[in-house]
């Protein structure tokens, strides 16, 4: 979930005081299937199941007292996920990108996250209040067949899930939830559940569910156990040690964001999509506030716990550290480039690059595309192939092979495949939410060299929020 549109969604959809979620296997069969070149719908090629995978265990998981890990690799698959929908669509991003399969799960998607590691997917359904989790298929081979993904478990939840995020190193789910609405004022508050995934098919509670700052912009550094969040509602950063199952504040006041970003204009500040990168002890965000819209970096301790400590025991909050990116905004909108929206932050790891989905001025409006920064300094790339002058590629939508430059907008919902160097970007329709979405793909190099993947059809089904790359 990524908007303040879908959290009134969620607390809409009424919060009760029923207890804890309940737990519950799901023994559904499963289907290969091959798309249709032209529309992405799903047939039968085979009835073949998801192959069966020995779990990991804690030496097979790449963990190494006090060393950080490598980053993990990709399969080729991007999982996209529909709110008006309920449609769980892939494409392909291995050998030549290129529309998958889809499978209906029945309930509008909110929120996917995956652990590409063990080969799941968590799907956060809003309108049951449920979180689904999938075992996935691997290609053989760039572009063979893969089957649809396999549902193993359900959680189910008493009040809406705003978030969702694996810890693939330490077998951990993490789902934040809504709590019911005070009498006066905002939700200041969420939950935060923490799941055992030893066992993707019996899903464990661990420790007693706790009250958070309420977030829809958090994420985790799962080889440190640390979580990060941001609160709208409260314009602060906060950060918890993860490490135990237990939830510990980080010594120290949290960040306030609006000291650190005292820039003003007519449009409140917000951090969307917050995201944590282990392998640069990094906070990125995307500073979503008009014209001083911008990649938010913040830097935090290095120092990686052995079995024995805690990150907490070694850090606090005042090791944390803001990082500038290209745009520097001192200066008017008439004297420097600029950016009118972001939406997402995306980290390329293997290759040393952050992306934002974003907006900027296309000479004729604001229009949504993507955009690549350098990790280490974060100048930011105008390497577009079709428009080199532009600091984006701009979103353009398909339809018979045709390129159609009709108006997108985007919640944000994009993701990358660093091994095959892809950006897998997504719109919806902002006349009509309930008319088909659109697929933006975009082939990079090392250098942020963008070239445009040509689609005959780049449709979607309705209103995409959610992607993940496997």
């Amino acid at each position: 979930m990524k908007s303040t549109l879908f959290i009134m969604l969620l607390l809409s959809l009424g919060c009760s005081d029923d207890s804890s979620p309940s737990n519950t296997p799901n023994n559904t069969s499963d289907v290969l299937v091959k798309a249709d070149a032209n529309n992405g719908q799903q047939s039968d090629a085979g009835g073949q199941d998801v192959q069966e995978r020995d779990t990991p265990s804690g030496e097979d998981m790449g963990i190494v007292e006090g060393i950080l890990p490598d980053p993990f690799s990709f399969e080729g698959v991007a999982y996209i996920g529909h709110l008006e929908s309920g449609i769980l669509q892939w494409i392909r991003t291995d050998g030549t990108p290129n529309m998958g399969g889809q499978i209906d799960i029945g309930e509008a998607i909110i929120e996917l996250a995956i652990d590409r590691k063990r080969h799941l997917l968590a799907a956060a359904l809003p309108g049951t209040k449920e979180v689904k989790i999938f075992e996935l298929d691997t290609p053989q081979n760039p572009g063979t067949p893969i089957a649809a993904p396999k549902e193993v478990f359900t959680l189910s939840f008493s009040d809406p899930v705003l978030g969702i995020k694996f810890d693939p190193f330490h077998n951990r789910l993490y789902a934040m939830k809504t709590l019911p609405l005070p009498a006066e004022g905002p939700q200041k508050e969420g939950q935060l559940y923490i799941y055992d995934t030893t066992s993707p098919a019996d899903l464990k509670e661990v420790g007693t569910p706790i009250n958070l700052p309420l977030s829809i912009s958090w994420d985790i550094d799962p080889v440190r156990q640390v979580l990060f969040s941001y609160s709208s509602v409260e314009d602060k950063i906060y950060a918890y040690d993860l490490k135990g199952d237990q939830v510990v504040a980080l010594p120290g006041e949290p960040i306030d964001a609006i000291a650190w970003y005292p820039e003003s204009n007519q449009n409140a500040f917000n951090i969307r999509n917050l995201k944590v990168d282990p392998w640069t002890h990094r906070i990125f965000g995307a500073r979503a506030q008009g014209g001083l819209s911008e990649l938010i970096a913040i830097e935090y301790a290095s120092v990686i716990p052995n079995s024995t400590q805690s990150f907490s025991d070694l850090s606090s909050m005042s090791d944390l550290r803001k990082r500038e990116d290209g745009f520097d905004l001192s200066k008017d909108l008439d004297s420097r480039p600029f950016i009118l929206d972001a939406a997402n932050v995306l980290v390329d790891n293997i290759n040393g690059m952050i992306w934002m989905s974003t907006a900027s001025w296309d000479g004729t409006r604001a229009s949504y595309g993507a955009m690549s920064f350098r990790a280490d300094t974060l100048a930011y790339d105008k390497n577009c192939e079709d428009s080199p002058t532009a600091l984006m590629c701009w979103y353009r939508s398909f339809s018979g092979g045709v390129e159609n430059a009709a108006f997108h907008i985007t919640d944000g919902a994009a993701c990358i495949d660093g091994k095959h160097k892809v950006f897998v970007g997504t719109s919806y329709d902002p006349l009509d939410n309930t008319q088909p979405g659109h697929v933006h793909l975009f082939q990079y190099t090392s250098a942020g060299e963008m070239t445009r993947v040509t689609l005959d059809s780049s449709n979607l089904a309705a209103f995409p929020v959610a992607a993940v790359c496997h």
